[in-house]
C-alpha cells in the first residue's frame, strides 16, 4: 500500500485486492445434480419413516390426546358432559325438522355448544352436514338447552345422526337419557 498525505485514505494496489477464484472439481455437473437428488430423496424417506413408524411426531407436536381430553369437560360423575333428554323429527313435502333438548351435566358453564346434524339421502353418497347452535348459548350447571334444525328436503331421507361440539371444535360426548315410550 502506498502512503498518502495526511487526511487521505491509503490506496490499494491490484495485488492487495482479494480475488475469488473458481476451482474445478473434476466432476461433471450431471453427477453433482444426481448426488444432490439422492441426498434429498434420502432425507425425504427418513422423514416419512420417522413420522409414521416412530413416536417422534408425538414429541414434536404440542397437542396430545391427554390435553384434548382436558379441554372437554366431564359430568359430575366423571362421565359424559351432556344428557340428551329429547329428540324428535318431522317431515313434510318441503322440510325435515329435528328438535331436541339437552342438559349440562358438568359443574361448569358450557358456552357455545353446537349440534352437528348429518342427514342421509337415498341419492347422495355423503350425508349433508349442518351445524346448529344450542339455545341458550351459555348453559349453567344442570341447565337445559334446546336446538332446532329446519332443513329443506333434498329427496328421500334415509336417516340422520347428531353429535355435539364445543366452539374450538372438540367433540362433546353425550349420554342418551331419552325415555322410551311404547304405544300399544
Amino acid at each position: 500500500m502506498s502512503e498518502g498525505k495526511a487526511g487521505e485514505s491509503p490506496k490499494m494496489s491490484d495485488k492487495d485486492v482479494p480475488h475469488l477464484e473458481m476451482v474445478e472439481t473434476g466432476l461433471p455437473v450431471k453427477w453433482i445434480w444426481i448426488a444432490g437428488g439422492v441426498v434429498v430423496a434420502f432425507c425425504g424417506l427418513w422423514l416419512i419413516y420417522v413420522s409414521i413408524l416412530t413416536d417422534l411426531p408425538r414429541q414434536w407436536l404440542p397437542h396430545t390426546e391427554e390435553l384434548a381430553l382436558l379441554v372437554v369437560p366431564q359430568g359430575t360423575d366423571g362421565q359424559e358432559p351432556l344428557d340428551l333428554l329429547e329428540l324428535t323429527h318431522t317431515a313434510d313435502e318441503k322440510q325435515f325438522v329435528i328438535e331436541g333438548q339437552v342438559r349440562n351435566r358438568t359443574s361448569n358453564m358450557l358456552e357455545g355448544v353446537a349440534v352437528i346434524v348429518k342427514i342421509g339421502y337415498i341419492h347422495l353418497v355423503n350425508p349433508v352436514e349442518t351445524e346448529v347452535p344450542v339455545q341458550p348459548p351459555a348453559m349453567d350447571p344442570n341447565a337445559e338447552g334446546v336446538f332446532r334444525l329446519a332443513h329443506p328436503l333434498q329427496g328421500k331421507v334415509t336417516g340422520y345422526s347428531i353429535a355435539f361440539k364445543l366452539p374450538g371444535g372438540a367433540r362433546l360426548p353425550h349420554k342418551d337419557s331419552r325415555t322410551l315410550s311404547v304405544t300399544q
